[in-house]
């Protein structure tokens, strides 16, 4: 999947050097940073809930209009997701934060409406393709017979799914 991914990147920037055979008129380019608040559905038996880590969100976009209400928008992002959570058990209380980075690549088909004032809303709908580029987890805990406090970090990005596909 991960030779999928790089196929389909090398193919965005072969497309986008290709702007040269076109106006430049005809493509805007944008630039693009806002926060993202995620959280994950599934946690193993017997941890507690979790609850939603704040991250970031950036990159850069390119459109091109076919008419003047329907374009194509292609993205390039980093994303940065993740949780925070804990496990209780009568020896230990572990509270632990994962951190999952991306790169995501949606392509979106824009409908910009029509109306009479200057408020133009849009539609987007597209696939998309997330390139995990890391995933961490640090944990704190202490054991509850002795009080005492440990903390740990690893690295499992060789755990989750290397891409994910969306729409």
């Amino acid at each position: 999947m991960k030779r999928a991914a790089l196929v389909f990147v090398v193919l965005i920037l072969c497309h986008a050097s290709s702007l040269e055979a076109y106006s430049w008129d005809a493509y805007s380019f944008g630039v693009k940073a806002g926060f993202i608040t995620a959280n994950t559905t599934e946690t193993p038996a017997g941890w507690m809930d979790s609850s939603f880590k704040n991250g970031f969100a950036g990159g850069i976009s390119v459109e091109y209009p076919f008419t003047v209400n329907l374009s194509l928008q292609s993205e390039l992002l980093y994303v940065a997701k993740g949780q925070n959570g804990g496990v209780a058990t009568p020896s230990v209380a572990i509270d632990f934060t994962s951190s999952m980075s991306s790169i995501e690549i949606p392509i979106l088909a824009k409908l910009t409406l029509a109306t009479r004032s200057s408020f133009r809303p849009c539609f987007f709908a597209g696939p998309s393709i997330g390139i995990n580029v890391g995933a961490d987890l640090d944990i704190e805990g202490k054991y509850l017979a002795t009080g005492e406090h440990f903390t740990g970090s690893a690295d499992y990005s060789d755990v989750v799914n290397g891409t994910e596909l969306g729409f």
